[in-house]
């Protein structure tokens, strides 16, 4: 399993979990079918494999020696407090990783640092307003230009509590395009392997701008979603490990 959005950076992902996410955030970069681990289980089931389940584990989950000195990312695209107690018998193995959940009511029973994002359904107009974990390693806020209202209150609740924000700039593809309230504002684009349809350069700016604060961060930028490029996750996890975890 390779992830190319992950290459030439130091993260690793395992996915303990195969299945698609049951929260169904609308729209959702994981269950699309273009998605390289879900197109890996397509190709599996049409070589002969009848069921998901049979695909081999530890396709999904590296060993010690494949993530040598890498920080592990877990459950990109699945949820840690789903199935949690079996997520964490599987990554307790790995000295460096941080957990992804949407979830906030097991926050503070993760053993490493979380990614916690607070609005799963952006435009529904509410987030989790959460003050209880202090192992937030950021707080990702998805983020499409008709729920700006919710974007500026979650930014300013978690900025002003001294969280670590991400602002997560969400793309589209042929099957969802039609939930785009505001076309004029997108363009499509190659997005690491495929072409989405995306915010464009200068709306990513315009709403990154309205926000003053030093710790609001974008997950990529307008001239490229690779992980090596990015580098806010490796920054953010050594932030939150020299804080919590000394």
């Amino acid at each position: 399993m390779n992830n190319p959005k992950l290459i030439s950076s130091n993260l690793i992902d395992c996915i303990p979990i195969l299945e698609k996410c049951p929260n169904n955030c609308k729209p959702c970069y994981y269950n699309d079918e273009g998605l390289y681990r879900n197109q890996n289980i397509t190709d599996m089931l049409e070589m002969g494999d009848d069921d998901p389940k049979s695909i081999p584990i530890d396709r999904y989950i590296p060993s010690l020696q494949e993530v040598e000195n890498k920080i592990v990312r877990v459950n990109s695209g699945g949820d840690s407090s789903i199935k949690m107690n079996y997520v964490l018998s599987v990554t307790k193995q790995y000295p460096k990783k941080f957990y992804n959940t949407s979830l906030p009511f097991y926050l503070t029973k993760f053993p490493a640092p979380v990614v916690f994002t607070c609005n799963p359904h952006q435009d529904e107009g509410w987030f989790y307003a959460v003050s209880h974990a202090k192992n937030l390693m950021f707080v990702r806020i998805r983020v499409d230009t008709w729920n700006v209202d919710t974007i500026n209150r979650a930014v300013t609740y978690y900025a002003n509590a001294g969280v670590p924000v991400v602002l997560t700039f969400l793309y589209f593809n042929e099957s969802n395009k039609g939930t785009i309230q505001h076309p004029e504002n997108y363009y499509t684009h190659k997005h690491v392997e495929n072409d989405r349809i995306i915010i464009k350069p200068n709306v990513w700016d315009s709403i990154m701008n309205r926000y003053p604060f030093h710790n609001v961060l974008s997950c990529g930028s307008p001239e490229s979603a690779l992980c090596a490029d990015c580098g806010n996750c490796e920054l953010l996890y050594e932030r939150a490990m020299s804080i919590w975890y000394k």
